[in-house]
């Protein structure tokens, strides 16, 4: 607010997204006035996660992960509709559902530059840099 971000379009954005990340998240006018708004970054700071895997010391692959309770489902296809890539994964036994990404390509030209421009906060900010 002291730099007066808010002011500008980009600066209203993020002030909606934060907004977008609490438990009731925006009222359907809030919706249609900003409709870009995906909380991603918040979602990934509570319950996503990215992963290297490894056979016998040797890298296999890259991931990255956002899990949600199964009724969650319509977001995640959300979100997956808004990178364009991935896929959706239920587990029916956990109640859950992911969204994943693992095609390198993807990762490097899409989540990776995404979350560089709208960082993940908290300590998982740190497990991104690295």
């Amino acid at each position: 607010m002291q730099l007066k971000e808010h002011n500008t379009l980009e600066g209203l954005q993020k002030i909606i997204n934060i907004r977008a990340t609490l438990n009731l998240g925006l009222s359907k006018e809030l919706q249609l006035m900003f409709p870009e708004t995906i909380p991603v970054p918040r979602f990934t700071s509570g319950e996503g996660n990215f992963s290297v895997s490894l056979d016998k010391g040797i890298f296999k692959s890259l991931l990255f992960k956002i899990t949600q309770h199964e009724r969650d489902e319509v977001l995640l296809t959300a979100i997956k509709e808004y990178f364009n890539c991935g896929y959706c994964y239920l587990r029916k036994q956990e109640n859950t559902i992911d969204f994943k990404v693992t095609k390198f390509s993807d990762l490097n030209k899409i989540i990776i530059p995404f979350f560089i421009n709208s960082p993940i906060l908290g300590v998982k900010s740190l497990d991104f840099k690295d």
